[in-house]
């Protein structure tokens, strides 16, 4: 696939999928196959943070106020309201201003 995917959905990338240069936004985001450009993934339990940064993916947990989670928080991860707060044009997400 090469398209950008977009979806407030989840996204599973199977063993012998593979996506290049296609950007992704979705809810959460499974890859066991290869996948070579950027996502930016909407479930944010603390649980999937940890996972994805113990396979050295850089995390970033979005939490809303409303959202059945936000009062769960993010643990020690970066931590943003929306993706219009978020600064991707270093080598590691930040708060932008």
């Amino acid at each position: 696939c090469s398209s950008p995917i977009q979806t407030r959905g989840n996204v599973h990338i199977h063993k012998k999928g593979l996506v290049r240069a296609a950007p992704i936004q979705c809810h959460d985001l499974i890859v066991e196959g290869d996948f070579t450009n950027d996502a930016e993934c909407s479930g944010d339990l603390v649980e999937e943070l940890d996972a994805a940064r113990e396979a050295g993916w850089a995390t970033v947990g979005v939490a809303r106020r409303g959202d059945q989670y936000f009062e769960r928080g993010v643990g020690d991860h970066l931590r943003v309201e929306t993706f219009e707060h978020l600064d991707l044009d270093g080598d590691e997400p930040a708060v932008g201003s």
